[in-house]
């Protein structure tokens, strides 16, 4: 595990009741909306609150970086209520970065988690190592298991548009509270967006699998730096 050099704590957010609509597929079971089966917590985007006294720790490229980029702190929530006739298969969610005149946009230059064959917890906070990566540990960044074994995956890290990606397993159900997290990268003093996306599958029992997409409200969907 890489070696912790300051803590993030977590930092609350509003939750809000999502329904989900149906994605109408060529040959797709028919079926109405699902409510309160999740809740998303509003983004929270705020500027990484490193502590004066660890910078000399970080990497001596960094160093350098921190001249002409900032670095955010971005806590995502999703909360998935179990339903055993119904249960999710998989859910996505997904980030894009842009700026407004579409030049150097944002990258995530970090995700957490990357890669865990468990659901992983976080109750209090999550370590940053000396690259402002995450500390994950090992059992979050095990690569030895097989793909159906993989129960949340991290993908896009260093790019603007990312997603994290999770199913249910044979020896986890995918439910409860699902927490993300992502170190983005952006030029200092240019204003950027973020937009997300939603996703999830349910197994009906008598309409077999169904694939719906998250009606996101504005708080949840588009988030902008500085707020407006």
């Amino acid at each position: 595990m890489d070696e912790t050099i300051f803590e993030l704590p977590l930092r609350p957010a509003a939750e809000h009741p999502i329904e989900l609509e149906p994605r109408r597929v060529l040959g797709g079971p028919p079926g109405g909306p699902l409510a309160r089966r999740m809740s998303l917590g509003e983004p929270v985007l705020a500027p990484l609150a490193q502590p004066e006294g660890e910078r000399a720790a970080v990497d001596r490229y960094l160093l350098d970086t921190l001249a002409t980029h900032d670095f955010f702190e971005l806590h995502l929530v999703m909360t998935l209520y179990p339903d055993p006739g119904e249960p999710f298969e998989d859910a996505a969610m997904g980030v894009s970065l842009t700026t407004p005149d579409g030049r150097e946009r944002p990258i995530a230059w970090s995700l957490f988690p990357l890669r865990s064959a468990v659901p992983v917890k976080v109750t209090n906070n999550v370590g940053i190592n000396a690259k402002l990566g995450f500390a994950e540990p090992s059992l979050a960044h095990n690569t030895e298991h097989s793909r159906d074994d993989v129960f949340v995956l991290g993908l896009g890290e260093r790019e603007s548009d990312f997603e994290w990606r999770l199913r249910r397993t044979r020896a986890a159900e995918l439910s409860g509270v699902q927490r993300m997290f992502a170190v983005v990268k952006a030029r200092k003093g240019t204003p950027f967006e973020m937009t997300m996306i939603v996703s999830a599958s349910v197994r009906r029992s008598r309409l077999g699998l169904s694939r719906f997409r998250a009606r996101l409200p504005e708080v949840i969907r588009n988030v902008s730096w500085p707020a407006r």
